[in-house]
């Protein structure tokens, strides 16, 4: 049989082997030290860049609503001008519908009169047309009249010649 055989670590290899894994781990440690102060520079230099752009963008924001607010103002502005040449407009239209309405109602007053002194000139001519008829009418009826009396007057010269003639010729 074999006989068992215990080893066992010298002592001087374990303190050296110690000594060896207190070294790595502070060269770790030291390393991992290092490594954390530069991410912690790194995120300061970072976080100084965010600052910075932070500023910057706040300085562009405020820019920006400034330039928002001046272009409103202007736009405002410009809306009241607008507003007050449609005022304008509607106020001149509004004149303008009304000198229509005026001219409208003149124009028709004027040719109500036209009319009514054409048809009263009309009425005057026809007056004295039909006064003018009436009395030719007249004269004519006279004349019809004092035609009929003269001959009835020759109607009876001639009755009374044709009876002197038959008379004249009968004896």
């Amino acid at each position: 049989m074999s006989e068992l055989v215990l080893k066992s670590y010298k002592k001087k290899d374990v303190d050296a082997f110690l000594l060896e894994l207190n070294a790595e781990h502070l060269r770790m440690r030291t390393e991992k030290d290092d490594e954390i102060k530069r991410l912690h520079s790194e995120c300061e230099h970072y976080r100084e860049g965010c600052e910075t752009r932070d500023a910057h963008i706040a300085e562009l924001e405020s820019a920006h609503r400034a330039a928002l607010e001046e272009k409103q103002r202007e736009l405002d502005a410009i809306n009241a001008r607008i507003g007050e040449k449609i005022s304008a407009a509607e106020k001149a239209a509004s004149g303008i519908v009304e000198q229509a309405k005026r001219e409208r109602a003149d124009t028709r007053d004027k040719a109500v009169s036209d009319a009514e002194s054409y048809v009263a000139d009309v009425k005057k001519r026809a007056d004295a047309m039909l006064a003018e008829v009436e009395k030719v009418s007249r004269a004519c009826i006279n004349g019809q009249r004092r035609a009929e009396q003269i001959i009835k007057m020759l109607n009876k010269q001639l009755d009374d010649l044709a009876s002197g003639i038959d008379g004249i010729v009968k004896k």
